[in-house]
Protein backbone atom coordinates (compact mmCIF):
# COMPACT_ATOMS: atom_id res chain seq x y z
CA UNK A 1 0.00 0.00 0.00
CA UNK A 2 3.04 2.24 1.10
CA UNK A 3 4.56 1.51 -2.46
CA UNK A 4 1.38 2.54 -4.26
CA UNK A 5 1.20 5.44 -2.46
CA UNK A 6 4.76 7.16 -3.34
CA UNK A 7 4.13 5.56 -6.77
CA UNK A 8 1.10 7.68 -7.63
CA UNK A 9 2.88 11.04 -5.85
CA UNK A 10 5.63 10.24 -8.10
CA UNK A 11 3.69 9.99 -11.24
CA UNK A 12 1.72 13.13 -10.26
CA UNK A 13 5.15 15.29 -9.95
CA UNK A 14 6.77 13.68 -13.37
CA UNK A 15 3.27 14.70 -15.16
CA UNK A 16 2.97 18.18 -13.20
CA UNK A 17 6.97 18.97 -14.29
CA UNK A 18 5.99 17.73 -17.62
CA UNK A 19 3.18 19.82 -17.88
CA UNK A 20 5.11 23.39 -16.54
CA UNK A 21 7.97 22.37 -19.21
CA UNK A 22 5.61 22.19 -21.85
CA UNK A 23 4.44 25.66 -21.30
CA UNK A 24 6.94 27.50 -20.25
CA UNK A 25 9.95 25.84 -22.66
CA UNK A 26 10.51 27.72 -25.79
CA UNK A 27 12.50 26.71 -28.78
CA UNK A 28 12.63 24.42 -31.42
CA UNK A 29 15.08 21.72 -32.38
CA UNK A 30 15.85 21.59 -36.13
CA UNK A 31 17.45 18.00 -37.53
CA UNK A 32 18.28 16.72 -41.17
CA UNK A 33 17.20 13.23 -41.49
CA UNK A 34 17.74 11.76 -45.26
CA UNK A 35 17.80 15.25 -46.34
CA UNK A 36 14.57 15.91 -44.89
CA UNK A 37 15.03 18.97 -42.35
CA UNK A 38 12.74 18.13 -39.19
CA UNK A 39 11.83 20.54 -36.65
CA UNK A 40 10.85 19.33 -33.31
CA UNK A 41 10.17 21.83 -30.29
CA UNK A 42 11.43 21.39 -27.56
CA UNK A 43 8.47 20.94 -25.26
CA UNK A 44 6.85 18.14 -27.71
CA UNK A 45 10.83 16.43 -27.46
CA UNK A 46 10.45 16.49 -23.65
CA UNK A 47 6.95 15.28 -23.83
CA UNK A 48 8.04 12.38 -25.88
CA UNK A 49 11.32 11.54 -23.75
CA UNK A 50 8.61 11.16 -20.45
CA UNK A 51 6.58 8.67 -22.97
CA UNK A 52 9.12 6.48 -24.20
CA UNK A 53 10.62 6.28 -20.98
CA UNK A 54 7.17 5.12 -19.10
CA UNK A 55 6.63 2.75 -21.92
CA UNK A 56 10.35 1.32 -20.79
CA UNK A 57 9.36 0.92 -17.83
CA UNK A 58 5.37 -0.40 -18.74
CA UNK A 59 6.75 -2.79 -20.76
CA UNK A 60 10.01 -4.13 -18.54
CA UNK A 61 6.65 -4.68 -15.60
CA UNK A 62 4.56 -6.66 -17.94
CA UNK A 63 7.35 -8.78 -19.72
CA UNK A 64 8.47 -9.73 -15.66
CA UNK A 65 4.85 -10.52 -14.35
CA UNK A 66 4.81 -12.45 -17.76
CA UNK A 67 7.52 -14.82 -17.07
CA UNK A 68 6.97 -14.95 -13.27
CA UNK A 69 3.67 -16.56 -14.34
CA UNK A 70 3.63 -20.01 -12.38
CA UNK A 71 3.05 -22.22 -15.78
CA UNK A 72 5.69 -19.98 -17.97
CA UNK A 73 8.46 -20.19 -15.15
CA UNK A 74 10.38 -22.90 -13.96
CA UNK A 75 11.32 -21.47 -10.75
CA UNK A 76 8.15 -20.56 -9.96
CA UNK A 77 6.38 -23.65 -10.62
CA UNK A 78 9.14 -25.22 -8.01
CA UNK A 79 8.49 -22.99 -5.66
CA UNK A 80 5.40 -23.30 -4.95
CA UNK A 81 4.97 -27.14 -5.43
CA UNK A 82 7.80 -27.05 -2.57
CA UNK A 83 5.00 -24.73 -1.07
CA UNK A 84 2.12 -27.18 -1.39
CA UNK A 85 4.73 -30.01 -0.27
CA UNK A 86 5.50 -28.02 2.90
CA UNK A 87 1.66 -27.85 3.72
CA UNK A 88 1.25 -31.68 3.29
CA UNK A 89 3.90 -32.71 5.51
CA UNK A 90 2.08 -30.08 7.40
CA UNK A 91 -0.78 -31.73 7.86
CA UNK A 92 0.52 -35.58 7.49
CA UNK A 93 2.87 -34.57 11.16
CA UNK A 94 -0.41 -33.19 12.84
CA UNK A 95 -2.59 -36.53 11.47
CA UNK A 96 0.26 -38.70 13.07
CA UNK A 97 -0.17 -36.76 16.17
CA UNK A 98 -4.01 -36.81 16.11
CA UNK A 99 -3.59 -41.00 15.38
CA UNK A 100 -4.99 -40.76 12.35
CA UNK A 101 -1.84 -42.98 9.94
CA UNK A 102 -4.96 -43.23 6.84
CA UNK A 103 -4.66 -39.31 6.68
CA UNK A 104 -0.56 -39.64 7.48
CA UNK A 105 -0.19 -41.71 4.29
CA UNK A 106 -2.46 -40.00 2.47
CA UNK A 107 -0.84 -36.68 2.85
CA UNK A 108 2.43 -38.91 2.43
CA UNK A 109 1.82 -39.44 -0.82
CA UNK A 110 0.64 -36.36 -1.49
CA UNK A 111 4.09 -34.56 -0.26
CA UNK A 112 6.39 -37.33 -2.46
CA UNK A 113 4.17 -36.38 -5.57
CA UNK A 114 5.21 -32.65 -5.27
CA UNK A 115 8.76 -32.82 -3.83
CA UNK A 116 9.98 -36.21 -3.95
CA UNK A 117 13.38 -35.59 -2.76
CA UNK A 118 12.56 -33.47 0.14
CA UNK A 119 14.25 -35.27 3.63
CA UNK A 120 10.65 -34.37 5.11
CA UNK A 121 8.79 -36.86 3.11
CA UNK A 122 10.87 -39.18 4.32
CA UNK A 123 10.76 -38.95 7.55
CA UNK A 124 6.70 -38.43 7.62
CA UNK A 125 6.34 -41.45 5.49
CA UNK A 126 8.24 -43.44 8.10
CA UNK A 127 6.36 -42.00 10.78
CA UNK A 128 3.19 -42.92 9.08
CA UNK A 129 4.81 -46.51 8.56
CA UNK A 130 4.75 -46.73 12.26
CA UNK A 131 1.85 -45.40 12.89
CA UNK A 132 0.33 -48.56 10.02
CA UNK A 133 2.78 -51.04 12.44
CA UNK A 134 4.44 -50.94 8.98
CA UNK A 135 8.12 -51.75 9.75
CA UNK A 136 9.68 -52.88 6.85
CA UNK A 137 8.48 -49.75 5.30
CA UNK A 138 9.97 -47.43 8.08
CA UNK A 139 12.93 -49.01 8.09
CA UNK A 140 13.48 -48.62 4.36
CA UNK A 141 12.37 -45.00 4.83
CA UNK A 142 15.06 -44.36 7.51
CA UNK A 143 17.30 -45.71 5.64
CA UNK A 144 16.78 -43.21 2.60
CA UNK A 145 17.84 -40.58 5.54
CA UNK A 146 21.26 -42.31 5.77
CA UNK A 147 22.03 -40.93 2.45
CA UNK A 148 22.26 -37.36 3.04
CA UNK A 149 24.53 -36.01 5.37
CA UNK A 150 22.35 -33.52 7.17
CA UNK A 151 19.61 -35.97 7.82
CA UNK A 152 22.08 -39.39 8.92
CA UNK A 153 21.70 -38.47 12.24
CA UNK A 154 17.93 -38.45 12.29
CA UNK A 155 17.94 -41.81 10.30
CA UNK A 156 19.93 -43.35 12.57
CA UNK A 157 18.20 -42.32 15.61
CA UNK A 158 14.92 -43.81 14.25
CA UNK A 159 16.54 -47.26 13.52
CA UNK A 160 18.00 -47.34 16.72
CA UNK A 161 14.35 -46.33 18.57
CA UNK A 162 12.74 -49.38 15.88
CA UNK A 163 15.33 -52.13 17.08
CA UNK A 164 15.28 -50.84 20.60
CA UNK A 165 11.90 -51.05 20.67
CA UNK A 166 11.53 -54.72 19.26
CA UNK A 167 14.44 -55.47 21.81
CA UNK A 168 17.50 -56.00 19.19
CA UNK A 169 19.60 -54.25 21.80
CA UNK A 170 22.92 -55.42 19.95
CA UNK A 171 21.82 -54.27 16.48
CA UNK A 172 20.65 -51.08 18.18
CA UNK A 173 24.12 -51.39 19.61
CA UNK A 174 25.51 -51.41 16.63
CA UNK A 175 23.71 -48.47 15.20
CA UNK A 176 24.35 -45.67 17.81
CA UNK A 177 28.32 -47.03 17.41
CA UNK A 178 27.57 -45.63 13.74
CA UNK A 179 25.76 -42.15 14.77
CA UNK A 180 28.40 -41.38 17.47
CA UNK A 181 31.57 -42.11 15.24
CA UNK A 182 29.65 -39.60 12.49
CA UNK A 183 28.75 -36.79 15.59
CA UNK A 184 30.80 -37.56 18.55
CA UNK A 185 29.29 -34.12 19.77
CA UNK A 186 25.74 -35.43 19.84
CA UNK A 187 24.88 -35.27 23.21
CA UNK A 188 21.68 -37.73 22.33
CA UNK A 189 24.26 -39.89 20.40
CA UNK A 190 26.89 -40.41 23.52
CA UNK A 191 24.35 -40.62 26.34
CA UNK A 192 22.03 -43.43 23.87
CA UNK A 193 25.37 -44.87 23.33
CA UNK A 194 26.71 -45.13 26.83
CA UNK A 195 22.90 -46.95 28.48
CA UNK A 196 22.94 -49.32 25.69
CA UNK A 197 26.64 -50.06 26.67
CA UNK A 198 25.35 -50.88 30.51
CA UNK A 199 22.18 -52.67 28.96
CA UNK A 200 23.80 -54.97 26.75
CA UNK A 201 26.65 -55.63 29.21
CA UNK A 202 29.18 -53.67 27.57
CA UNK A 203 30.94 -52.53 30.58
CA UNK A 204 34.60 -51.96 29.06
CA UNK A 205 33.50 -49.86 26.23
CA UNK A 206 31.16 -47.63 28.93
CA UNK A 207 34.20 -47.07 30.75
CA UNK A 208 35.73 -45.75 27.46
CA UNK A 209 33.39 -43.28 26.53
CA UNK A 210 33.28 -41.38 30.51
CA UNK A 211 36.77 -40.18 29.50
CA UNK A 212 35.81 -38.49 26.60
CA UNK A 213 32.24 -37.56 28.60
CA UNK A 214 34.05 -35.35 30.78
CA UNK A 215 35.82 -33.58 27.61
CA UNK A 216 32.68 -33.20 26.34
CA UNK A 217 31.35 -32.03 28.99
CA UNK A 218 28.61 -34.70 28.68
CA UNK A 219 29.09 -35.82 32.62
CA UNK A 220 30.21 -33.98 35.21
CA UNK A 221 34.19 -35.08 36.33
CA UNK A 222 32.59 -35.71 39.82
CA UNK A 223 29.61 -37.68 38.04
CA UNK A 224 32.12 -39.48 35.58
CA UNK A 225 34.21 -40.48 38.61
CA UNK A 226 31.12 -41.81 40.36
CA UNK A 227 30.03 -43.97 37.09
CA UNK A 228 33.95 -45.52 36.86
CA UNK A 229 33.69 -46.72 40.52
CA UNK A 230 30.19 -48.31 39.79
CA UNK A 231 31.37 -49.58 36.40
CA UNK A 232 34.58 -51.22 37.92
CA UNK A 233 32.67 -52.39 40.84
CA UNK A 234 30.00 -54.09 38.73
CA UNK A 235 32.69 -55.72 36.40
CA UNK A 236 34.16 -57.19 39.71
CA UNK A 237 30.74 -58.67 41.17
CA UNK A 238 29.65 -60.05 37.97
CA UNK A 239 33.42 -61.72 38.31
CA UNK A 240 33.03 -63.59 42.04
CA UNK A 241 29.60 -64.22 40.88
CA UNK A 242 30.57 -66.27 37.53
CA UNK A 243 33.50 -67.98 39.80
CA UNK A 244 35.48 -67.66 37.29
CA UNK A 245 39.23 -67.83 39.99
CA UNK A 246 39.97 -64.24 38.40
CA UNK A 247 41.54 -61.38 40.60
CA UNK A 248 38.39 -59.04 41.41
CA UNK A 249 40.78 -56.96 43.98
CA UNK A 250 42.19 -54.81 40.87
CA UNK A 251 38.54 -54.20 40.08
CA UNK A 252 37.95 -53.23 43.28
CA UNK A 253 40.84 -51.00 43.81
CA UNK A 254 40.16 -49.32 40.32
CA UNK A 255 36.51 -48.37 41.73
CA UNK A 256 37.92 -47.15 45.00
CA UNK A 257 40.85 -45.06 43.11
CA UNK A 258 37.56 -43.19 40.99
CA UNK A 259 35.85 -42.46 44.34
CA UNK A 260 37.42 -43.45 47.78
CA UNK A 261 34.29 -43.74 49.72
CA UNK A 262 32.03 -46.01 47.04
CA UNK A 263 30.70 -48.27 50.07
CA UNK A 264 29.91 -51.35 47.45
CA UNK A 265 34.16 -51.45 46.60
CA UNK A 266 34.79 -51.07 49.91
CA UNK A 267 33.02 -54.21 50.86
CA UNK A 268 34.02 -56.03 48.16
CA UNK A 269 37.77 -55.20 49.16
CA UNK A 270 36.91 -56.56 52.79
CA UNK A 271 35.20 -59.73 51.27
CA UNK A 272 37.96 -60.11 49.65
CA UNK A 273 40.29 -59.85 52.41
CA UNK A 274 38.03 -61.83 54.84
CA UNK A 275 38.31 -65.10 51.31
CA UNK A 276 41.87 -64.55 52.07
CA UNK A 277 42.29 -64.76 55.85
CA UNK A 278 43.83 -60.79 55.24
CA UNK A 279 42.01 -61.08 58.69
CA UNK A 280 43.77 -57.66 59.95
CA UNK A 281 43.58 -55.58 56.50
CA UNK A 282 39.49 -56.66 56.62
CA UNK A 283 39.43 -55.31 60.21
CA UNK A 284 41.83 -52.27 59.69
CA UNK A 285 39.51 -51.47 56.43
CA UNK A 286 35.96 -52.12 58.50
CA UNK A 287 37.22 -50.08 61.14
CA UNK A 288 37.72 -47.22 59.00
CA UNK A 289 34.81 -47.47 57.57
CA UNK A 290 33.11 -47.07 60.33
CA UNK A 291 33.87 -43.17 61.25
CA UNK A 292 32.00 -42.34 58.71
CA UNK A 293 29.97 -45.18 57.44
CA UNK A 294 28.00 -47.81 60.22
CA UNK A 295 26.48 -50.19 58.73
CA UNK A 296 24.87 -53.41 59.92
CA UNK A 297 26.31 -55.65 56.63
CA UNK A 298 29.80 -54.51 57.74
CA UNK A 299 29.35 -56.57 61.24
CA UNK A 300 28.99 -60.07 59.35
CA UNK A 301 32.81 -59.48 58.17
CA UNK A 302 33.75 -57.68 61.40
CA UNK A 303 32.40 -60.84 63.39
CA UNK A 304 34.62 -63.43 61.07
CA UNK A 305 37.69 -60.86 61.57
CA UNK A 306 37.85 -62.03 65.30
CA UNK A 307 40.24 -64.51 66.98
CA UNK A 308 38.51 -65.06 70.06
CA UNK A 309 34.76 -65.99 69.54
CA UNK A 310 33.34 -65.53 73.18
CA UNK A 311 30.91 -63.56 74.11
CA UNK A 312 33.08 -61.49 76.35
CA UNK A 313 35.94 -60.99 73.99
CA UNK A 314 33.58 -60.02 71.43
CA UNK A 315 32.37 -57.84 73.49
CA UNK A 316 35.09 -56.21 74.08
CA UNK A 317 35.83 -55.66 70.28
CA UNK A 318 32.38 -54.62 69.80
CA UNK A 319 33.24 -51.53 71.81
CA UNK A 320 36.36 -50.71 70.26
CA UNK A 321 34.62 -50.44 66.82
CA UNK A 322 31.77 -48.32 68.10
CA UNK A 323 34.20 -45.81 69.50
CA UNK A 324 34.92 -44.98 66.41
CA UNK A 325 31.55 -43.59 65.75
CA UNK A 326 30.24 -44.21 69.84
CA UNK A 327 26.83 -41.74 68.52
CA UNK A 328 25.38 -43.32 65.48
CA UNK A 329 22.74 -45.80 65.79
CA UNK A 330 24.60 -48.52 64.54
CA UNK A 331 26.74 -48.19 67.19
CA UNK A 332 24.50 -48.42 69.98
CA UNK A 333 22.65 -51.73 68.48
CA UNK A 334 25.85 -53.39 68.30
CA UNK A 335 26.75 -52.56 71.82
CA UNK A 336 23.13 -53.68 73.16
CA UNK A 337 23.13 -56.59 71.10
CA UNK A 338 26.70 -57.87 72.79
CA UNK A 339 25.08 -56.25 76.39
CA UNK A 340 22.64 -58.93 76.16
CA UNK A 341 24.83 -61.80 74.63
CA UNK A 342 27.12 -61.21 77.94
CA UNK A 343 23.89 -60.94 80.23
CA UNK A 344 24.38 -56.99 81.22
CA UNK A 345 20.81 -56.22 81.13
CA UNK A 346 21.78 -52.97 82.96
CA UNK A 347 23.85 -51.54 80.11
CA UNK A 348 21.90 -53.57 77.25
CA UNK A 349 18.76 -51.50 79.09
CA UNK A 350 20.67 -48.63 79.53
CA UNK A 351 21.63 -48.44 75.16
CA UNK A 352 17.79 -49.06 74.53
CA UNK A 353 16.51 -46.44 76.39
CA UNK A 354 18.68 -44.17 74.73
CA UNK A 355 18.42 -45.34 71.44
CA UNK A 356 13.98 -44.66 71.91
CA UNK A 357 14.72 -40.89 73.55
CA UNK A 358 17.01 -40.42 70.45
CA UNK A 359 14.60 -41.03 67.55
CA UNK A 360 10.81 -40.11 67.58
CA UNK A 361 10.16 -43.16 65.85
CA UNK A 362 12.24 -46.91 66.91
CA UNK A 363 13.93 -48.75 64.33
CA UNK A 364 12.56 -52.23 64.27
CA UNK A 365 15.75 -53.85 65.57
CA UNK A 366 16.05 -51.72 68.65
CA UNK A 367 12.19 -53.34 69.44
CA UNK A 368 13.35 -56.49 68.65
CA UNK A 369 16.47 -56.12 71.43
CA UNK A 370 13.79 -54.89 74.10
CA UNK A 371 11.64 -58.00 73.41
CA UNK A 372 14.72 -60.00 73.91
CA UNK A 373 15.77 -58.16 77.06
CA UNK A 374 12.12 -58.85 78.34
CA UNK A 375 12.38 -62.57 77.76
CA UNK A 376 15.70 -63.29 78.62
CA UNK A 377 16.04 -61.39 82.02
CA UNK A 378 14.34 -63.44 84.80
CA UNK A 379 13.70 -60.41 86.88
CA UNK A 380 11.62 -58.75 84.03
CA UNK A 381 9.71 -61.29 81.53
CA UNK A 382 6.38 -58.87 81.08
CA UNK A 383 4.19 -59.98 78.65
CA UNK A 384 2.63 -56.67 78.49
CA UNK A 385 6.26 -54.74 77.56
CA UNK A 386 6.50 -57.32 75.17
CA UNK A 387 2.95 -57.54 73.38
CA UNK A 388 3.46 -53.39 73.25
CA UNK A 389 7.14 -53.71 71.75
CA UNK A 390 5.67 -56.04 69.09
CA UNK A 391 2.67 -53.94 68.09
CA UNK A 392 5.15 -50.59 67.53
CA UNK A 393 7.22 -53.16 65.40
CA UNK A 394 4.99 -52.59 62.62
CA UNK A 395 4.85 -49.10 62.36
CA UNK A 396 8.41 -48.79 62.98
CA UNK A 397 11.60 -48.00 60.56
CA UNK A 398 12.75 -50.63 58.70
CA UNK A 399 16.16 -51.94 58.64
CA UNK A 400 19.07 -50.10 56.69
CA UNK A 401 18.89 -51.57 53.14
CA UNK A 402 19.16 -50.32 49.39
CA UNK A 403 15.93 -49.17 47.52
CA UNK A 404 15.67 -48.70 43.81
CA UNK A 405 15.11 -44.97 43.48
CA UNK A 406 12.67 -45.77 40.49
CA UNK A 407 10.33 -48.64 41.29
CA UNK A 408 10.83 -48.11 45.62
CA UNK A 409 11.64 -52.15 45.57
CA UNK A 410 14.24 -52.82 47.87
CA UNK A 411 17.42 -55.33 46.85
CA UNK A 412 19.22 -58.03 48.61
CA UNK A 413 22.62 -56.57 47.49
CA UNK A 414 23.69 -53.67 45.96
CA UNK A 415 24.09 -54.32 42.12
CA UNK A 416 24.86 -51.37 39.04
CA UNK A 417 21.46 -52.24 37.15
CA UNK A 418 18.35 -52.07 39.86
CA UNK A 419 15.28 -54.03 40.11
CA UNK A 420 14.49 -51.46 37.25
CA UNK A 421 16.73 -52.13 35.16
CA UNK A 422 18.59 -48.25 35.51
CA UNK A 423 21.89 -47.47 35.95
CA UNK A 424 23.22 -46.67 39.56
CA UNK A 425 19.81 -46.06 40.64
CA UNK A 426 19.92 -47.59 44.00
CA UNK A 427 20.66 -45.85 46.47
CA UNK A 428 21.28 -47.04 50.75
CA UNK A 429 18.39 -46.09 53.05
CA UNK A 430 20.06 -45.05 56.49
CA UNK A 431 17.95 -45.67 59.59
CA UNK A 432 17.30 -42.81 61.50
CA UNK A 433 18.02 -40.18 58.32
CA UNK A 434 14.83 -41.77 56.08
CA UNK A 435 11.36 -43.15 57.32
CA UNK A 436 10.36 -46.26 54.50
CA UNK A 437 7.56 -47.95 55.42
CA UNK A 438 7.91 -50.59 53.15
CA UNK A 439 9.16 -53.40 55.36
CA UNK A 440 6.10 -55.66 54.08
CA UNK A 441 8.09 -55.73 50.28
CA UNK A 442 11.21 -56.86 51.97
CA UNK A 443 12.60 -60.26 51.61
CA UNK A 444 13.04 -62.51 54.14
CA UNK A 445 16.71 -63.10 53.73
CA UNK A 446 17.16 -59.38 53.01
CA UNK A 447 16.43 -58.61 57.19
CA UNK A 448 19.20 -59.06 59.43
CA UNK A 449 19.38 -61.67 61.83
CA UNK A 450 20.37 -60.50 64.95
CA UNK A 451 24.12 -61.50 66.31
CA UNK A 452 22.97 -62.01 69.55
CA UNK A 453 21.00 -64.75 67.98
CA UNK A 454 24.18 -66.34 66.09
CA UNK A 455 26.19 -65.84 69.32
CA UNK A 456 24.31 -66.87 71.60
CA UNK A 457 23.46 -70.19 70.11
CA UNK A 458 27.31 -70.97 69.42
CA UNK A 459 27.93 -69.94 73.32
CA UNK A 460 24.92 -72.50 73.78
CA UNK A 461 25.88 -75.77 72.36
CA UNK A 462 29.53 -75.06 73.99
CA UNK A 463 28.10 -74.92 77.67
CA UNK A 464 25.37 -78.04 75.91
CA UNK A 465 28.74 -79.82 75.28
CA UNK A 466 30.05 -79.20 79.08
CA UNK A 467 26.59 -79.79 80.63
CA UNK A 468 26.26 -83.11 78.57
CA UNK A 469 28.05 -85.41 80.72
CA UNK A 470 26.12 -83.91 83.70
CA UNK A 471 23.03 -84.41 81.92
CA UNK A 472 23.77 -88.31 81.10
CA UNK A 473 24.98 -89.17 84.61
CA UNK A 474 21.32 -88.04 85.76
CA UNK A 475 19.86 -89.99 83.03
CA UNK A 476 21.90 -93.15 84.68
CA UNK A 477 20.88 -92.09 88.18
CA UNK A 478 16.78 -91.91 87.11
CA UNK A 479 17.46 -95.36 84.99
CA UNK A 480 18.67 -96.70 88.78
CA UNK A 481 16.32 -95.75 90.58
CA UNK A 482 13.47 -96.95 88.79
CA UNK A 483 15.41 -100.14 88.23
Amino acid sequence: MLRLFFFILISIFVIGLAYLSTIHLTGTLFTQIAGFEIAIPHSVLLLGLIFLIGTFIFLDRLIRWFFDLSFISPYKRSARRQSKSYEAINKGLVAIAAGNPKEALKQTKRAERLFESHSLTHLLAAQAALASMDEKEAIARYTELLKDADTRLMGYRGLFSLHANKGNLEEAHAIIKRAYALHPKSAWAFHTLFDICIKTSHFDEALALIESGIKRHHFSLIKGKHYKAVLYTEIARRKKLADTQAEVIDDYNKARKAEASFIPAIMGVIEYYVGQNQKRKARKLIEKTWQHSPRYDLLDYWHKTQEKTDPESLYKEAKKLAAFNPTHEESLLLLAEYALVTEKWGDAEDILNQLLKSHDIPQQRTLRLLCHLEEKDDTRQDPEKIRKFMFDMATARTIPHWVCDISGIPAKEWQAISPAGKFDALHWVESGKEIVHNALTLEEDTIPGLFLDSVHSSALSLTDEKDKPKAEEKEEIIIEKEA
